[in-house]
């Protein structure tokens, strides 16, 4: 993996360290997360050790690298009790999901990012599900995401569970892309089959030669 560390010049801050591979993360959202962290230094921000900091949907851990360094840690998505790792391969490529997942669609629609932290409600069997209703609804209460996951292999007669979505994420992963849609957003998800995406009752198109649509290729293939 590739270090990368933020340049801002400001002696009363440390800099902020991350690795990534650059084989699978773009050049492009490197460069975005670098700008990030440099403008909200720049505007006063101070960075502390141990501290939680949103990067898309994902919390990262700032953990002290030496006196003038914080290292970027990231959960490693393999289950729970979160492991954190000096990584932010996950984290952008989550981003990265996210943002394509949106733009394949026609008429386009605003990212609404949620967080690992939030709640999801999902049949009691959606792991092992191959064939899955994702649907995300306006949150009752703090904490929860508003999205729920229906197994549709069983009838009317299931069981429910409350996740987080970082357990959730760990146990469906094919189905991360689809958690920044916004509020009223509907996907029905089937392996082997191409995925439907609505949005107020309305079916979506997904656009030629976009992610979604090589997502769709892929499950074909």
């Amino acid at each position: 993996m590739k270090q990368f560390i933020t340049q801002h010049g400001l002696k009363q801050h440390p800099e902020i360290a991350f690795a990534c591979d650059t084989h699978r993360i773009p050049h492009e959202d490197v460069e975005w997360l670098l700008n990030l962290l440099e403008s909200e230094i720049q505007l006063g921000r101070l960075f502390k050790a141990g501290e939680i900091l949103n990067i898309g949907w994902v919390g990262v851990k700032l953990a002290p690298e030496n006196s003038s360094t914080l290292r970027i840690l990231e959960p490693d998505f393999r289950g729970l009790p979160i492991n954190f790792i000096p990584s932010v391969n996950h984290t952008l490529k989550h981003y990265r999901q996210h943002l394509d997942t949106v733009a394949s669609l026609k008429p386009q629609l605003e990212l609404e990012m949620p967080s690992v932290r939030d709640s999801i409600i999902v049949s009691k069997n959606f792991a092992a599900s191959q064939h899955l209703r994702l649907w995300h609804e306006t949150p009752k209460k703090a904490h929860e995401s508003g999205w729920f996951c229906k197994d549709l292999t069983v009838g009317d007669k299931d069981a429910y569970n409350q996740l987080s979505l970082y357990e959730f994420a760990c146990l469906q992963p094919s189905l991360i892309k689809y958690l920044a849609l916004p509020i009223h957003s509907e996907v029905i998800w089937e392996s082997g089959r191409s995925m439907s995406i609505s949005y107020k009752n309305q079916a979506l198109s997904i656009l030629p030669n976009s992610y979604l649509e090589a997502v769709n290729q892929a499950k074909l293939n």
